[in-house]
């Protein structure tokens, strides 16, 4: 299919690639296979669309595959044939392997997508037994396949990430993946807006989360809209939830694009530049109330990364010692 899909038909499909894993995969674990293998088959889509748009421009595919290997800068990635989703649907034996396998070739010609495309080995076993056959993960790859996610040049993408995806990595001065992502997007001029959820809304997740907003033709060029709706719900059992007057408070912001005192604030892309491309609405819209608490896992995040800022000054403090004849202080000399 290559039509546009509305929410209901979005929430079926998923739903059905959760049914063709359930009983070998718990259900917490759903995402750990059905959201690389979506983020994989978006991948080819898109290059079998952009090969299609060369093809026509230079009057003949094989040509146009061809000159794409020698020159990278044609295309946004590239994909060897043999890895593309096409080519491993094919496939009757050995899925799991090949599939795996295909991945980590993907992100190696493509060290972007390292670390996020090829963390799972769809070829894994646990006590001796296969955690996901090849029958079920064809079967799966069979239900994926149901929809194109091809280009669109004029797309938007929203999304639920969790909180520090807009921030880890700011502020420290060592490198990390996901504000290099964020910093490519942002200099892009993609990023429209992004809203911070309250917490306790998800089964899967207690703690807050956000919305992200990324527009390629986003009407207000050269801005960000972040809004802080942390407050903005009724307290449920089990769960919170955003009520009629929530929701309404949130679009009508987003659809007016304006400032609102404690609830949303608009940034340039030089702002979110200058703060290290940190893109936490609760950095730059105060709701009024006591310091946010950072979530423990963005904690750990955080210290893991200024534990490996030390060793690097730790090496390289040793190494100016050892040049003056100090013999390094690491080894206790």
């Amino acid at each position: 299919m290559d039509k546009r899909m509305d929410i209901s038909t979005l929430e079926n499909w998923l739903w059905d690639a959760a049914c063709s894993i359930r009983g070998p995969i718990d259900a917490p674990k759903f995402k750990d296979y059905i959201l690389p293998l979506l983020f994989y088959k978006r991948l080819c889509d898109v290059y079998e669309d952009e090969i299609r748009k060369l093809s026509k421009e230079f009057e003949n595919e094989q040509f146009a595959k061809e000159i794409i290997k020698s020159d990278r800068k044609l295309i946004r990635f590239y994909i060897p044939d043999e890895y593309t989703w096409r080519e491993i649907r094919k496939i009757t034996t050995n899925l799991g392997e090949k599939l795996t396998e295909a991945l980590k070739g993907i992100a190696k010609e493509n060290p972007k997508f390292q670390g996020v495309i090829d963390i799972v080995d769809f070829n894994a076993t646990a006590a001796g037994q296969r955690i996901i056959s090849d029958d079920t993960l064809a079967r799966l790859m069979e239900i994926l396949n149901g929809h194109r996610l091809g280009l669109k040049e004029k797309g938007k993408l929203v999304v639920v990430i969790d909180t520090g995806v807009v921030s880890r990595g700011s502020g420290n001065a060592g490198s990390n993946r996901e504000k290099e992502i964020r910093k490519k997007v942002v200099d892009n001029d993609y990023v429209e807006a992004v809203i911070l959820i309250p917490e306790n809304l998800f089964y899967n997740a207690g703690g807050a989360g956000n919305i992200i907003v990324i527009n390629k033709s986003k009407p207000h060029k050269g801005e960000i809209l972040l809004i802080n709706a942390s407050k903005e719900f009724a307290k449920g059992r089990p769960k919170n939830y955003l009520t009629d007057e929530n929701i309404k408070r949130i679009e009508d912001v987003y659809t007016n694009w304006e400032e609102v005192e404690g609830f949303s604030k608009i940034i340039t892309n030089e702002d979110a530049a200058r703060n290290d491309y940190d893109l936490s609405p609760s950095r730059y819209v105060a709701t009024g109330e006591k310091e946010e608490i950072l979530p423990v896992e963005e904690i750990l995040v955080e210290l893991e990364q200024v534990e490996e800022e030390r060793e690097v000054i730790d090496k390289e403090l040793d190494g100016v010692l050892q040049r003056l004849g100090f013999g390094g202080w690491q080894g206790g000399t």
